[in-house]
């Protein structure tokens, strides 16, 4: 049997997956991650999106302990300071705490928000090619365009923040 070689693998969701199989992502050259470029000093000195982006961030915090109080008072075992927005919704969801259209809802936010939080940069910089919402030939008026995608995600994060709130009042 061939050996792990932990290099030949990535892990996700509760699995590793081969590159041989799938092929290794293509990453740009490392020396190229300094590069900032226009598209991202167009983000980057938007005071609007960068506003937007903490307060985003900041109700994603919210969230994150709103629900892992909700799990908490279910009796449900919750690592305060490790567990991730994936794994509490996954415990939510897999002890009833959250519906079908709840669990969608709610994963539905995570992905836009660790889209937006992890992947942003890479995409704007081309180090990864990527057809999600953030175009790579960003122009100075699609700033206002996703500046409004990321308020329109923490309103999104608050009616999420509400919603576990009424559950909890039940």
């Amino acid at each position: 049997m061939k050996e792990f070689n932990r290099e030949d693998y990535f892990y996700e969701k509760s699995h590793w997956i081969n590159f041989h199989l799938i092929g290794k992502p293509q990453f740009k050259s490392m020396s190229t991650l300094n590069e900032k470029g226009p598209r991202y000093s167009l983000l980057f000195e938007s005071e609007k999106f960068a506003s937007a982006m903490g307060r985003m961030t900041l109700e994603t915090g919210r969230l994150e302990m709103t629900l892992k109080s909700f799990l908490l008072n279910s009796g449900i075992k919750v690592d305060l300071s490790k567990d991730s927005l994936g794994l509490l919704i996954a415990k939510a969801g897999s002890r009833g705490l959250l519906n079908t259209h709840e669990l969608t809802m709610f994963n539905t936010i995570r992905k836009k928000r660790n889209y937006l939080t992890h992947n942003i940069y890479s995409t704007i910089t081309e180090h990864i090619a990527d057809s999600k919402a953030m175009h790579p030939n960003l122009i100075a008026t699609d700033v206002d365009s996703y500046t409004h995608q990321v308020m329109e995600l923490r309103k999104n994060i608050s009616e999420l923040i509400n919603l576990i709130l009424c559950k909890e009042a039940e």
